[in-house]
């Protein structure tokens, strides 16, 4: 075991976390922490294997419902979009009038052949699982077909015809056989009406081929279950379990609603869904034998009991080290920058005074003892402060002797003169801007004070320059009341008469502009001038105003304006320069408050 001046001499330099706590070994505080956390985090890790274990138990069950559900309502979309169409084809050709006015006639039509062309396009063309179409007229008894057109009388096998004949029933779906020598049906007949006024005319009667139906319904993922097609009463029109078809559905008012919107009727080993078609009140129904379902993904208990116990070990452990490891990085942190003023002596007792916390507790006592001298120095250096601070008012009295002295001087020239003169306001007007210029009242000012400071500067440069130019000024009133940094016109109007202005030849006038104004959320003051400018230049010097960089020695009163703006408010305010319709335009921003 390492003595802890030399380990942690190392530790401040080189050592990690984890080497802190084994240089204390089994009187770590980490030990303890991992101990019990683990205990703490065992808790609900058991409560959710709890949970697994009932979860596992249930999840086959639900795994196949869900499925049983989500394979009926795709079959069921399936079932419900060919007899729509089914649907849609018998209006189509019950309200062509070519069509009525062949069945209204009483006599054998002479272009039957023409109507049979419309029937095989429009119907058997555009449906693989439509077989024929007939279309017979109650008024000739004339029989219009896709196969045969004729009298009725002519035809040897309809068997749709004889329901129609023993009840006048014009409406009915019925299994039917396409030869009646076949053993089991092979199609279903849909027949409808055909009224005109009110008045029967025909019936037309689609006739549809169950192989082809089923064939397309497989091709759309339907399961290969037991299904039927039932009518209102519960007689069982067509079934992929032949024997069933013409037979009633013992438990067909038994079904109850589900929330998926069709209905459920749930024996011990079989469940059966049910929905409605949209033809004569026919429904669709399924019966799935949940034993024998033999869907992906279901759940293999043993194994997950296995493997929920595996990953209950791991994440315990990994939990546990990583919550003992964030608690013991507080004190990992204190103790690579605590100067260490004690031996560890090796004693595997385990006591407080022998791992971390004696540690920290010893050097922060170490560490008050030598705080005394800091403070008995502290205390020299408040002394000195104060001193400084005397300095500091008597050099106030400075500044108020220079005024007394501009106004004597003021007063003096007036008195030469006997009137005023330029020399007598160029020091009333001096005397006013140092006064402004070194009060320390606030940091702040006005639109309105800030103006009127301009406005004072700009008579010293009007008798300077013998108001060789003109002042334009355009202020919005309704931000004159609003808070600006101190002094930041004057230095822009200043290197507007220094680097601009006075480069203009004599026989054009000068012509410097001063604006206020608000764009949106932002205050604006603006200062241009028709001076001669670069426009390359005050690109380059307007990029180094947004990043900060413009050297200390170029343009100081715009680097100094900007960098006094940028201090107090974000990065978007503060000074840009560009050159605009001839002139140099001096933005500067604020945010309105």
């Amino acid at each position: 075991m390492i003595g802890l001046n030399q380990g942690f001499a190392i530790m401040r330099g080189k050592l990690k976390t984890v080497d802190i706590f084994q240089g204390f070994d089994r009187n770590s505080i980490f030990l303890k922490y991992f101990k019990k956390t683990a205990e703490i985090v065992l808790i609900p890790f058991l409560i959710l294997e709890l949970v697994i274990c009932l979860y596992a138990s249930n999840a086959n069950k639900h795994h196949v419902d869900l499925m049983n559900s989500l394979s009926f309502v795709k079959s069921c979309q399936t079932m419900k979009s060919v007899f729509d169409s089914i649907v849609k084809q018998e209006y189509a050709l019950m309200s062509n009038n070519s069509i009525i006015s062949m069945i209204a006639s009483e006599d054998a039509p002479e272009n039957s052949h023409n109507i049979q062309n419309q029937l095989m396009l429009n119907s058997v063309a555009t449906s693989p699982y439509i077989e024929s179409v007939d279309i017979y007229s109650t008024v000739s008894d004339y029989v219009f077909s896709t196969g045969t057109t004729g009298w009725i009388e002519d035809f040897r096998y309809l068997p749709w015809y004889e329901p129609y004949a023993k009840t006048g029933n014009t409406n009915f779906v019925i299994p039917t056989k396409s030869n009646p020598k076949k053993a089991h049906y092979d199609r279903l007949s849909f027949a409808q009406g055909i009224y005109y006024n009110k008045k029967l005319y025909g019936i037309v009667v689609c006739n549809i081929k169950i192989d082809e139906l089923v064939e397309y319904i497989n091709a759309n993922d339907m399961v290969e279950d037991v299904f039927y097609i039932v009518d209102s009463e519960g007689v069982i029109l067509y079934s992929n379990a032949y024997d069933t078809i013409n037979q009633k559905f013992s438990r067909f008012d038994r079904f109850t609603e589900s929330e998926h919107n069709f209905l459920v009727l749930n024996s011990k080993k079989q469940t059966f869904y049910r929905s409605a078609l949209p033809i004569m009140n026919l429904s669709f129904v399924t019966r799935i034998d949940r034993s024998s379902a033999n869907y992906p993904n279901k759940v293999n208990i043993p194994l997950v009991l296995l493997l929920s116990f595996l990953v209950m070990i791991l994440m315990i452990s990994v939990m546990s080290f990583y919550l003992s490891h964030q608690f013991y990085r507080s004190i990992a942190d204190i103790l690579k920058y605590l100067q260490p003023e004690f031996h560890y002596d090796g004693d595997t007792k385990e006591n407080e005074s022998n791992n971390e916390i004696g540690f920290i507790k010893n050097s922060i006592s170490g560490m008050i003892s030598a705080n005394k001298e800091f403070e008995k120095q502290l205390g020299e250096n408040l002394v000195l402060l104060k001193k400084t601070q005397s300095a500091m008012l008597q050099l106030q009295f400075n500044p108020h002797f220079l005024f007394n002295t501009l106004n004597m001087a003021s007063m003096k020239a007036i008195a030469m003169t006997r009137s005023e003169n330029d020399v007598s306001s160029i020091i009333k007007l001096v005397s006013e801007l140092m006064r402004k210029s070194l009060s320390t009242d606030s940091y702040f000012t006005t639109v309105e004070e800030e103006l009127e400071f301009a406005e004072k500067y700009l008579e010293i440069e009007g008798i300077r320059y013998n108001h060789d130019f003109d002042v334009d000024w355009d202020i919005d009133e309704s931000v004159l009341g609003q808070k600006v940094v101190k002094l930041v016109l004057q230095p822009i109007i200043e290197n507007a008469f220094s680097h601009g202005l006075r480069k203009l030849p004599p026989d054009i006038r000068k012509c410097i502009g001063i604006a206020a104004f608000r764009e949106g959320e932002t205050l604006v003051l603006r200062v241009t001038d028709n001076g001669v400018a670069d426009e390359k230049e005050l690109k380059k010097i307007s990029a180094a105003l947004r990043k900060g960089e413009l050297p200390q020695s170029d343009h100081i009163g715009l680097r100094n304006v900007n960098s006094r703006i940028k201090l107090l408010y974000e990065d978007e305010y503060g000074c840009t320069i560009s050159r605009e319709h001839d002139q140099t335009v001096v933005r500067i921003t604020f945010p309105m408050i």
